[in-house]
């Protein structure tokens, strides 16, 4: 891309500035943001692969009996375990010697490789997130939510589960057009939406969040309204919340900044996430974390890259637990 102004040596060497450095390459992250809150990010040391076990069914013999009456004995296959797989990512900047010589002492404005490695790291989180939210469509991408949490939860397979022969592992899918006879998600009927959700997804006081496009959240903070408090009792004027809260539970807005272009939450869809161990998880390999390589100089160049590299697996338990609801 071409220089839109006085260009990139210009803007990071010294001159009269009226403002800090402001960046402008990283969207909003509500998903991923949300996951880390509560406990749905880990991080493992090796392996080949992210492997969840689970029981799928019941031993069959329990049963009320006569005095002196038989227990039934029957020999079951009760579990199994998918398989997830590590995808990964990375990037890289590369600085020549004459950007960084010139870029130092008095004449240092911003420090061009601590630039550098900001933009990069929010690329890299910004392609991280859209995974997330993804079907994994793209070439070595990730699958994400609309993989998980299918609108067509007994279609196809994941992690080698043949999803049409295992009710269990089938999320919960309402789907507006179909499954009720009031229509498209308004500010009449999104409080009985969510309500649908979460009825299908309550299970032994598992924490769960919510994650909400644009015109369900809209609609959601309509019929809210007089409930909701716009700012905290330590938060200033103008500061307001990232989410709604109904029923005790926090709805994330989906939608907000996108420099990058990735693709992000459709605007008719809404998720309800149990997130954590045995529910639905990210795992990053430990040393690959949006990891930053020692630099790598180039061979008769006066110049050095670096690469930034990031490995995990997004995987998903107890998949009844989950939930999607859309309007199309």
């Amino acid at each position: 891309m071409a220089d839109l102004n006085d260009g990139q040596q210009a803007t990071v060497t010294a001159q009269n500035r009226q403002s800090p450095f402001q960046f402008q390459v990283q969207d909003y992250h509500p998903f991923s943001m949300a996951m880390n809150k509560m406990g749905g990010v880990t991080r493992k040391k090796g392996g080949s692969s992210v492997l969840e076990r689970f029981a799928y069914q019941s031993t069959g013999t329990a049963a009320w009996i006569a005095e002196n009456g038989e227990i039934p004995i029957t020999q079951r296959q009760m579990a199994d375990q998918a398989e997830f797989q590590w995808y990964h990512a990375g990037g890289s900047y590369t600085i020549s010697g004459p950007e960084k010589r010139n870029n130092r002492g008095e004449h240092q404005y911003t420090d061009i490789v601590a630039m550098k490695q900001t933009i990069l790291e929010e690329e890299m989180t910004n392609i991280y997130h859209s995974a997330l939210l993804s079907s994994g469509a793209s070439a070595n991408q990730l699958p994400g939510l609309l993989s998980l949490v299918s609108k067509t939860p007994a279609t196809g397979t994941l992690a080698g589960i043949t999803l049409s022969s295992a009710s269990f592992f089938q999320n919960f899918d309402f789907d507006t057009a179909a499954d009720w006879s009031d229509g498209s998600v308004d500010a009449g009927n999104v409080k009985r939406f969510y309500s649908k959700l979460l009825n299908a997804t309550t299970y032994q006081g598992k924490k769960r969040f919510g994650i909400a496009g644009d015109t369900h959240y809209e609609f959601l903070e309509q019929a809210l309204q007089a409930h909701q408090r716009t700012a905290k009792t330590d938060d200033g004027v103008g500061q307001t919340h990232d989410y709604l809260t109904y029923r005790g539970i926090k709805i994330y807005f989906g939608g907000g900044v996108n420099f990058s272009g990735e693709s992000q939450m459709a605007d008719d869809l809404s998720y309800i996430i149990t997130p954590g161990k045995g529910h639905m998880q990210i795992s990053f390999q430990e040393d690959a974390e949006f990891e930053f390589l020692p630099q790598v100089n180039a061979r008769q160049q006066d110049a050095f890259t670096v690469l930034c590299i990031l490995q995990l697996a997004f995987s998903v338990n107890r998949r009844k637990q989950q939930a999607v609801g859309y309007d199309s």
